[in-house]
């Protein structure tokens, strides 16, 4: 029987959370208020983000960050679409990292 590592489980959460992100930002609907506030906070979260660096990575202010996590001033919808494509792409992406470094581990036999 094969024992689980904490690694691997914790990359399975990683992964589970990633692929979510990634399909919840893709079928959002742009013009709802809680579902941007929900995956704004959400994503900054599973991308282990600081409000300085998502505010960075989006070209907004750091005060902007704070304000659209807290559901106020919230961004047009055309601010919301580029925004959930990012958060989509960047998903997708990380999730293949981890993908990729777990092959790499299992083909060196750990």
């Amino acid at each position: 029987m094969k024992t689980i590592s904490h690694q691997e489980t914790g990359n399975e959460l990683r992964k589970a959370a990633l692929a979510k992100l990634g399909k919840r930002s893709k079928v959002a609907d742009i013009s709802d208020d809680g579902t941007f506030q929900e995956l704004i906070n959400e994503s900054q979260g599973v991308f282990e983000l600081s409000d300085r660096e998502f505010a960075d990575i989006l070209m907004v202010s750091r005060p902007t960050i704070n304000r659209w996590c807290n559901g106020k001033n919230l961004p047009h919808r055309t601010v919301r679409k580029a925004v959930f494509t990012w958060i989509a792409k960047t998903a997708l992406e990380r999730l293949a990292i981890v993908e990729r470094y777990e092959i790499r581990v299992k083909g060196r036999g750990a």
